[in-house]
């Protein structure tokens, strides 16, 4: 994305995953949470697409949308949330939507293709969720840790079918 600094290109058997820095911005979607279990995740989904129409200020990669996962790392028994949604750098938005603000932070992305779900152990392009684990090994064996400022893993789709997904990270 045009705002994502390459910070570095990690090697994990062939496959090419980066570390990138993004500055802070506003996801605006739809937003539920969970206080057991997961929230209604087709129920966000359903209401999304309901509401995608409504124009949203200022977008910065209006060809884009993420699935996030809100708070899933955390230990302390904290409502899991889920969102739908796409970056914009205001949260001046219609009423319709959720806001989740990202601060400034470092996030490790693989690109969803075939070569990565060969790493994994698949014959075709993997569900994106399942990249979260190969980005938790990669970041232990080249000294990150999960970052816990507020940032969270994101699944990223864009045109053609092109997914990325990404993991907050830090360099202790």
């Amino acid at each position: 994305m045009s705002f994502e600094k390459l910070i570095e290109t990690v090697n994990y058997n062939g496959l090419s995953i980066e570390v990138v820095e993004r500055p802070e911005f506003v996801w605006v979607g739809v937003i539920e949470y969970a206080q057991h279990g997961e929230p209604d995740i087709g129920k966000i989904i359903k209401t999304y697409h309901e509401v995608m129409s409504t124009p949203k200020n200022e977008p910065l990669n209006p060809d884009w949308t993420a699935a996030i996962s809100i708070d899933y790392w955390r230990e302390d028994g904290a409502p899991l949330g889920w969102m739908m949604a796409q970056e914009t750098k205001t949260d001046e938005q219609d009423s319709c939507y959720g806001l989740y603000k990202v601060p400034p932070s470092l996030f490790m992305r693989v690109l969803n293709d075939e070569t990565t779900a060969k790493v994994i152990g698949n014959e075709k392009k993997s569900a994106d969720y399942e990249l979260f684990g190969l980005l938790g090994r990669v970041m232990a064996e080249n000294g990150y840790i999960r970052n816990k400022n507020g940032a969270q893993e994101f699944e990223y789709f864009g045109p053609n079918d092109v997914s990325y997904v990404y993991m907050p990270v830090i360099r202790p």
